[in-house]
């Protein structure tokens, strides 16, 4: 996570966060809970996380919807 633009008390409180909940899990794919690795690029936020599987998929539904 990035901490750019942020002032030092935001520092702390994320240090002390990350501290408290331990270390983070993997991240994985908020649509098919698959972890990323090196075959499967995930993009997103802090919230919400999709791999490309899924986008292509999400994709061809689109168009297919479109016809």
């Amino acid at each position: 996570m990035a901490l750019a633009g942020r002032d030092k008390a935001d520092y702390k409180r994320e240090y002390m966060r990350r501290r408290r909940n331990g270390p983070a899990k993997p991240a994985t794919c908020s649509f098919c809970d698959e972890p990323g690795s090196s075959d499967r690029l995930l993009v997103g936020d802090a919230d919400t996380i999709i791999c490309e599987a899924c986008v292509t998929l999400a994709v061809a539904r689109i168009a297919e919807a479109r016809r």
